[in-house]
């Protein structure tokens, strides 16, 4: 309250021109909101979009004030140039003005040079200037590249638009059969809290699965400054949270999420205020260790992969809490979990007698990743570690891990990652060679190697889990690569700072803290400079983009599944459909139609009977959509399958025949 307040009395002693800058930035929201109405025939979100834009406003200048306190003093014109041309150039993509794509590639430019020049922040310290120049270029790269480039929205997409539909209706029925591994028409592919706020957004601004989009804009914005406070409260510097929010906003999985509406940046920016409170060990408030519990249960809450960070924080917390209150510290962390993890554990005790539903159970025993549309038929024994473990054990080494590496790891390793990698090794070499005393260094830098250690033991076990499970995604791996290069680059400065002498607590003459200043200032500039590199090499900055207009059919229903319902709702209001092949989009049909759809089901080639059982006493279609390459003919047969009308490749069947279908609907489960 007491720093609204001060806000609040900034404001009214302010000079017109830093009223003026208030001002805009309350408005700057509300204006990208409003003109992205343009997209939506209903005018009655525009006033919900303006209130939505006026709190991300306050939230904006709250920022920006903690990150600079000047910010709003000073050099008017050019602030007003850096900060209204990317809201100018947002109106103008909002409201389809294609051509001004290659004038926003110069603006963009400019307005890096602006920053870079100085001209936006008075701050006296220069490397900290720089340091919040970047990590303010690093929110408007996440803004301006996002909306620019264009990404298809993947089945996760959709299964998450389609779950959010039935938050404040019909909660967690889903149109869009997923899964194979229990019998239910609930969703639990994903727990409960992306979705939520997909559904708070849409609510505001009637943009649909473009709401995770903006959404997650938003997300990365506040990501890239929690990593500054991090670094300048925990580490006693800015350029460790700079490095990190370089690496976030050029790391290529991080990006494609932030377009596609998927979970991982909310997923990251809970887990990196589960490490802004964490990290006050050992001298750790019980507050922090409820805020801290709060960001693991959020963590939780968007990918159950989390489970292992929130896991190896609570042993962080009995080892090095302080005597006495490691309990009460343990407990009030279990709080702050709880809180948000709650409702899921009620919703999967009520529904499944289960006190966490996943439908990746089971998935460590298997061979391959085959979770969650495997299915496997009665007579068939599928191969696990219980009854061929040398086989089992073979894959995991000869497979997995392999697939993780190629597919996922390695695809998260970025040109900013493989910079930092390099000066940590350069610095310890620097150290060594200069004469660095290591008791002495490791006692005065104590507390940030045991925290690089236990990051990067942390995410170590996460990776190790991720290739037992064996799903390949890159994505998986961002916040892995995130949280050790920020670890890293901690150990780096502090390296340098003590065999240069530039910390000063460690006694050291002025030419010794000047040397090492110096050497930290270069460090800082060659990250301004990689920075450019990287926007320009990497996502070849200069070059004339497609915009990223958003499809009238995704605000409505896409072309493939009207032209689904239309055929498939002639006889029948409420039929079921069976999209069998794997061509098209059969998890935006669901999404978009409220039609239940069930998808393709992953099937052993060995194993014949599979779809014909699961079809028989599962899905029970009364249409099946497929490809004509992908059909085959015993199916064609076996239930008098009759083409009733085409989309493109696609063949939408009525099933005429269903006298194979057993009178009693039940999956049989999984082993």
């Amino acid at each position: 309250m007491s720093k609204i307040k001060d806000y609040f009395n900034s404001y009214t002693t302010a000079s017109l021109n830093e009223k003026l800058l208030y001002l805009f930035f309350l408005i700057c929201p509300s204006l990208i909101l409003v003109s992205l109405q343009s997209y939506v025939k209903s005018g009655s979100f525009i006033f919900q979009s303006i209130i939505l834009g006026a709190i991300l406003g306050a939230v904006a200048v709250a920022v920006l004030k903690a990150m600079s306190p000047s910010v709003f003093k000073g050099n008017y014109a050019m602030k007003y140039l850096a900060l209204l041309s990317p809201v100018i150039l947002l109106f103008s993509f909002a409201t389809e003005l294609k051509n001004s794509t290659n004038i926003y590639c110069i603006f963009f430019i400019v307005f890096a040079i602006l920053l870079f020049i100085g001209f936006i922040f008075e701050i006296k310290d220069t490397s900290k200037k720089v340091c919040v120049t970047l990590v303010m270029l690093c929110m408007m790269f996440a803004i301006e590249y996002s909306l620019y480039t264009y990404d298809l929205f993947s089945p996760d997409s959709f299964s998450y638009y389609d779950i959010s539909k039935s938050i404040f209706s019909d909660f967690y029925h889903v149109s869009t059969q997923r899964q194979y591994v229990y019998d239910t028409d609930l969703g639990i592919s994903f727990p409960y809290l992306y979705p939520l706020f997909m559904a708070i957004f849409n609510a505001f601004t009637g943009l649909e699965i473009y709401s995770g989009t903006v959404f997650n804009i938003i997300i990365a914005c506040f990501s890239c400054y929690l990593l500054y406070k991090i670094s300048t409260k925990q580490f006693g510097n800015p350029f460790v949270g700079t490095v990190a929010a370089v690496f976030l906003m050029t790391n290529k999985p991080y990006l494609t999420e932030m377009r596609v509406a998927r979970s991982v940046p909310l997923t990251i920016f809970c887990i990196l205020i589960l490490a802004y409170f964490i990290l006050d060990l050992p001298k750790i408030s019980f507050k922090s260790c409820l805020l801290a519990g709060l960001g693991t249960g959020g963590a939780m809450m968007c990918r159950f992969d989390a489970l292992v960070a929130a896991g190896m924080c609570g042993l962080a917390l009995l080892i090095f809490a302080k005597k006495g209150t490691k309990i009460k510290c343990c407990i009030f962390y279990a709080v702050g979990i709880l809180i948000l993890t709650l409702p899921w554990i009620l919703f999967s005790l009520i529904n499944f007698g289960s006190i966490f539903i996943s439908d990746n159970s089971g998935t460590i025993f298997m061979p391959t990743p085959l979770i969650p549309q495997k299915y496997y038929s009665t007579g068939y024994v599928p191969t696990t570690m219980f009854n061929n473990f040398d086989y089992w054990y073979k894959m995991l080494f000869d497979y997995k891990f392999k697939y993780v590496w190629e597919y996922g790891l390695s695809k998260c390793l970025s040109a900013t990652s493989m910079y930092v990698l390099l000066m940590f090794a350069v610095s310890i070499l620097l150290g060594f060679t200069r004469g660095l005393k290591f008791k002495e260094y490791v006692k005065a830098n104590k507390k940030t190697l045991i925290a690089a250690g236990f990051a990067i033991i942390t995410y170590l076990a996460k990776t190790f889990a991720i290739v037992l499970v064996g799903f390949c995604d890159d994505r998986y791996h961002s916040e892995t690569w995130l949280m050790v290069i920020m670890f890293l680059t901690a150990v780096f400065v502090s390296i340098v700072t003590y065999s240069t002498g530039a910390d000063k607590s460690h006694k050291t003459n002025t030419k010794k803290v000047k040397l090492g200043t110096s050497f930290l200032s270069t460090a800082v500039a060659l990250v301004a400079v990689f920075t450019i590199v990287c926007t320009e090499n990497e996502y070849e900055i200069l070059k004339t983009y497609t915009p990223y207009i958003m499809y009238e059919g995704y605000l409505t229903t896409p072309p493939e599944p009207v032209a689904i319902k239309q055929a498939v709702t002639a006889k029948k209001e409420d039929p079921i459909v069976f999209y069998s092949g794997t061509k098209g989009n059969p998890f935006s049909v669901g999404a978009y139609t409220g039609i239940k759809t069930y998808t393709p089901p992953k099937v052993q080639a060995n194993d014949t009977n599979a779809v014909f059982e699961i079809t028989d006493n599962y899905i029970h279609p009364d249409y099946v959509v497929c490809t004509t390459d992908e059909m085959k003919q015993d199916f064609i047969d076996r239930y008098g399958l009759v083409i009733v009308s085409k989309y493109g490749d696609l063949n939408i069947y009525e099933v005429t025949n269903k006298t194979t279908f057993s009178q009693t609907k039940s999956l049989h489960k999984q082993s």
